[in-house]
């Protein structure tokens, strides 16, 4: 009788485990996503900032540049201060940069 009970316990132990095992697991699995969701944002934001920098003295060059990364211009507004404001579009992420003429004397 005393047998009985010690199996009956260790497999309510194994219940527990395969729960465990199983939440650690969604964990892990959301936890990569989260990090493949940030490495997408950061390399939009990456690519809007570089072609705003090209759409201030080029727009063609600006959209060359997007090309180049794989993203798409979406929408650049240039303000009468020489601001430039680029949309970018890459993977269904959206990114937007500015960028402005370098008022340093050379």
């Amino acid at each position: 009788m005393c047998d009985h009970q010690v199996r009956g316990e260790r497999g309510q132990t194994l219940g527990i485990w395969v729960l465990v095992i199983g939440l650690v697991s969604l964990m892990l699995i959301g936890l990569a996503h989260e990090t493949a969701t940030a490495h997408t944002h950061a390399r939009v934001q990456a690519v809007a900032d570089l072609v705003a920098l090209a759409a201030v003295h080029d727009t063609a060059a600006a959209e060359a540049v997007a090309r180049r990364a794989g993203a798409r211009v979406t929408d650049i507004v240039a303000r009468d201060d020489g601001i430039v404001t680029v949309t970018v579009e890459l993977d269904g992420v959206i990114g937007t940069a500015s960028a402005r003429p370098d008022d340093r004397p050379e």
